[in-house]
């Protein structure tokens, strides 16, 4: 009886140690407990044909997406909307630019340039839109500190081959219309409003007899331009050139001496503080 008692009590010893080595991974509960209550980062809503820019104003990021369509062309898809993002939320854009095209249908691979086109320190943007008849333009955003927001410049947009000289705070542009002549202009801002300093202007007459050819210089006065010299002769009469040889110093005032590189950076800052001031 007595060996009987003692075989139990070592059977009993035996599967209390069988069950007391399992408790030990317990400790590791706490992790996977913790792992699954991490979510995943929300995913951007899936805009199909999208590029994007990032760049800083002050201390905020923002976004400048360009949604494209492959309607006219798969091959060649063009930019339909504009959309601007602030901040690490890609899922709602603050402002929305669907209707801002006019003429040309700028590339969704075309190049978009950062940088201060009207010259107070802010940091704008710039969409390539075409090249026609040798003549480059882009559509244009400027920064509004007070809104707070990026606003749609249509003056701008419609000028052509512009220089934006960040020295003399002016824009020289230009518009050749191939044999009818061309035009060359310099712009400034005045009041938040772009206005015209100066402007070189040559037409031809190359469809009926005599064949002229006329120069004009424009300078603004009193809030218009105003013809201050005027060249006339024929075809032929000044050589090769459309220009006569005593228009040629106004033309070159309308001309920038060098063309200033323009701004491939993608990220820049305002340069007059978070106030604008």
């Amino acid at each position: 009886m007595g060996l009987w008692i003692m075989l139990l009590l070592c059977v009993g010893l035996l599967s209390a140690c069988g069950q007391a080595e399992p408790a030990a991974p317990a400790a590791s509960a706490p992790e996977l407990s913790a792992a699954a209550d991490v979510q995943p980062a929300a995913q951007p809503v899936d805009r199909g044909l999208a590029r994007e820019t990032r760049l800083a104003i002050g201390e905020e990021t923002y976004t400048i997406r360009r949604i494209g369509t492959d309607e006219g062309d798969p091959w060649d898809p063009t930019v339909d909307t504009v959309e601007i993002y602030r901040g690490e939320d890609l899922n709602g854009p603050v402002q929305v630019f669907p209707d801002f095209r006019g003429d040309g249908t700028p590339p969704l691979d075309g190049e978009l340039r950062v940088e201060d086109l009207n010259f107070d320190g802010w940091p704008d943007f710039r969409l390539f839109n075409c090249r026609h008849r040798g003549n480059e333009r882009w559509y244009c955003w400027l920064w509004d500190p007070e809104a707070d927001a990026f606003t749609y410049a249509a003056d701008l947009s419609q000028l052509s081959d512009c220089v934006w000289n960040q020295e003399e705070q002016v824009v020289y542009t230009a518009d050749r219309c191939g044999l009818a002549g061309a035009r060359y202009s310099v712009y400034s801002w005045e009041g938040g409003q772009l206005v015209c300093l100066r402007q070189f202007e040559l037409s031809v007459d190359m469809y009926e007899p005599p064949h002229t050819v006329e120069n004009r210089f424009y300078v603004r006065q009193d809030g218009e331009l105003r013809v201050e010299r005027e060249w006339h002769g024929a075809a032929g009469e000044w050589g090769e050139s459309l220009v006569a040889p005593e228009a040629a110093p106004f033309l070159a005032l309308t001309q920038p001496e060098e063309t200033p590189a323009s701004s491939d950076e993608y990220e820049i800052t305002n340069t007059k503080g978070e106030n604008g001031s």
